[in-house]
């Protein structure tokens, strides 16, 4: 979470608007999608006990 912050800080230095928000979609849609992922995972791991 912490190098997504970081990473588009660093990213929206000297860019155009709608390509900041192109990156800022983008890394809320890959996070969004790694917790829900991360999530099936864990459950999927806990109901085959």
């Amino acid at each position: 979470m912490a190098l997504a912050a970081v990473s588009l800080l660093w990213i929206t230095q000297d860019m155009a608007t709608w390509a900041t928000v192109t990156c800022a979609l983008g890394a809320a849609a890959g996070v969004a999608g790694a917790c829900y992922f991360g999530w099936r995972h864990l459950r999927s791991r806990g109901n085959s006990r």
